[in-house]
């Protein structure tokens, strides 16, 4: 059941990373010309984007890594410990760049709302 559940968040991971880079994508060339808060908006989106793949894909690889292992006859503990670190690692670099750019982006969408007073807007905070 653990396994299906870290599938389905691994593949919903993947969904909203798309997700923010299709976004990034389409105005990527925009906020080049337009600058100032909104470039920095979108490079934000793109670090969100990398981080959400990286996290899919450096699970992925924690997945698979132990039959490697195995096959390569390392020995276990050396195994466990390599799993720990690497997951440690991919779980510190997702929190250290998701945290801020989801901080400043949160802060962006309060801002807007408290300009334009919308519902659209208010459920977007």
């Amino acid at each position: 059941m653990e396994m299906l559940l870290l599938i389905f968040m691994l593949v919903l991971n993947f969904i909203i990373s798309w997700a923010n880079a299709s976004y990034v994508g389409r105005y990527w060339s925009e906020s080049k010309e337009v600058g100032g808060s909104f470039r920095v908006y979108i490079v934000a989106g793109y670090i969100m984007a990398i981080a959400g793949f990286t996290m899919v894909y450096g699970y992925i690889l924690l997945l698979i890594s132990p039959t490697i292992l195995q096959i390569a006859a390392v020995a276990p503990e050396t195994i466990l410990m390599f799993e720990q670190l690497s997951a440690d690692l991919i779980y510190l670099f997702c929190v250290v760049t998701i945290i801020p750019t989801g901080f400043y982006i949160w802060i962006r969408s309060l801002k807007t709302f408290w300009e334009k007073k919308t519902l659209a807007n208010g459920l977007n905070s």
